[in-house]
């Protein structure tokens, strides 16, 4: 009755009722001190920015010092403190204790109930370690390790805090994240042809992109910073760990969660009238490595158009590797997303368009390379080149006697089983034919050249470039020939 005594003596003419709120919290030091102290802690120093912070607070004060239900519900802490006649509001208290909670250390929900507990929050201890996580130092470490790692499977590289470190060669695709959107598809184009300027490998890239800048996003700052402020904390008490490591979990799949709900545009380089100038188109894809590589994988029509207008008429063919370089080196042509993808393209164009020309000149008319195309094999277009003909000779088996023959002297060697192979070759030179016959010929399964045969065509030789000519041919059994001489016409 005292406490109530002295409350009406002091307030009889501020207020039109009395509530909890009005109540001296020191009459109570007699039932817990400690638990008060917490609650005086709180007050002065913590929550004095929160409107009706002292109110809400000793509400729940009173509440928990009950032995039997020492919590409070939100409508507990309403009844015990809302007065409409003094400007309150119920959004106005429903903010402030929202607010409490976290910054008054002593301060628990469970829930739904309110109540203070001489042992600080977890919540509370987090967040008094939040103004000492540094941005460049802790935000931005994390946000890379939840991004590269938990939501890209370790398959990305950040753009703006791993710049240095994403790798410019023909090895696998590269797929590269940025933390901002960087404005429309121009200014996308501007900001990544900066980046790309310096690469040899422009178009074996793939940029995904966010809806909105991660780095400008309070909300997301602010659950990353509770990551590592926690993480923090972790390293410095020895009680309340497991609560700790249970929250640092629950912030980090409610991170990841948020961080994916940004997500995202793949940017498609397109090329514009078959010329090196390129545009960019922004192409929806969900944040998951497996999916983006769906969506970017490469179109084989399109892959098939311009590998054959870089084969196609052109007589001295493409080496293999040095055609797949250039395609991963131009945003102008289609992307590769993975090389099988092109070395079966060319499996599949062999003996229709193009063909695989491999180790020591070897054509494949007959059938597809079984083995590993080499990037040192060429392509070839099938017009520049003809197939082989083919005729078997005679076998003969030793040992072996028709009726009425003698029988083989024991002696005689076993004649081997060879066939006759035309091989065709043009060329612009008597170099360029002799290397491609030297590439194209195998010595060790050479049995003989039997005739060679030459259509060769001179801007103009003289009778006795002719001569000399025809007498530097090697010996042979058998020559035939025919010339073509302009000759002045006979004047009257």
């Amino acid at each position: 009755m005292r406490v109530l005594a002295d409350t009406l003596a002091r307030n009889y003419n501020k207020t039109d009722f009395i509530l909890l709120s009005d109540l001296n919290e020191k009459a109570f030091k007699g039932v817990d001190n400690e638990l008060v102290n917490k609650f005086e802690t709180d007050s002065r120093k913590r929550i004095e920015n929160i409107d009706y912070g002292e109110e809400l607070l000793k509400v729940i004060l009173l509440f928990s010092l009950e032995k039997n239900s020492p919590a409070a519900t939100e409508s507990d802490v309403f009844l015990g403190s809302f007065k409409p006649t003094a400007g309150m509001t119920l959004d106005q208290l429903s903010m402030s204790l929202e607010n409490l909670y976290g910054n008054a250390h002593y301060l628990h929900k469970d829930d739904g109930h309110y109540s203070i507990k001489k042992e600080r929050n977890v919540t509370a201890l987090i967040k008094s370690e939040v103004p000492d996580v540094d941005e460049d130092d802790g935000v931005k470490p994390k946000l890379k390790d939840l991004i590269k790692k938990r939501i890209f499977d370790n398959q990305a590289y950040i753009y703006e805090l791993e710049t240095d470190e994403i790798p410019d060669d023909s090895q696998n695709l590269k797929f590269v994240v940025t933390l901002k959107p960087y404005g429309d598809e121009d200014q996308v184009k501007g900001e990544l042809e900066s980046f790309l300027r310096e690469k040899q490998y422009e178009n074996n890239y793939v940029f995904i992109v966010p809806k909105k800048s991660l780095l400008d996003d309070s909300d997301l700052i602010g659950k990353i910073k509770n990551i590592c402020a926690a993480e923090n904390l972790k390293t410095r008490v020895d009680e309340k760990i497991g609560e700790i490591e249970h929250r640092i979990k629950e912030d980090i799949e409610e991170s990841i969660s948020y961080i994916e709900d940004l997500y995202g545009y793949w940017i498609k380089w397109v090329p514009k009238d078959d010329s090196y100038e390129v545009s960019v188109v922004k192409k929806r894809v969900d944040p998951d490595i497996h999916e983006i590589r769906k969506a970017i994988k490469t179109d084989e029509t399109l892959l098939k158009e311009k590998l054959l207008n870089e084969v196609k008429g052109k007589e001295g063919g493409r080496k293999i590797g040095t055609l797949l370089d250039d395609f991963k080196k131009m945003r102008k042509y289609p992307l590769v997303s993975d090389d099988n993808n092109f070395y079966n393209l060319l499996k599949k164009l062999n003996k229709e368009e193009i063909i695989i020309r491999g180790d020591r000149g070897k054509e494949y008319w007959d059938s597809d390379p079984k083995e590993e195309i080499k990037d040192s094999w060429e392509v070839i277009d099938i017009d520049f080149v003809s197939p082989p003909e083919m005729e078997e000779e005679e076998e003969i088996e030793i040992g072996q006697t028709k009726l009425g023959e003698e029988e083989p002297p024991e002696d005689l060697e076993e004649k081997k089983k060879t066939r006759r192979v035309t091989k065709s070759e043009r060329g612009n030179s008597a170099q360029s034919i002799a290397t491609k016959y030297e590439m194209g010929i195998n010595e060790d399964a050479l049995e003989g050249i039997r005739t060679v045969k030459l259509d060769i065509e001179f801007e103009e030789l003289t009778k006795q470039e002719l001569l000399d000519f025809i007498s530097n041919l090697p010996d042979c059994e058998f020559v035939k020939s025919e010339i073509e001489v302009e000759e002045i016409e006979d004047q009257e």
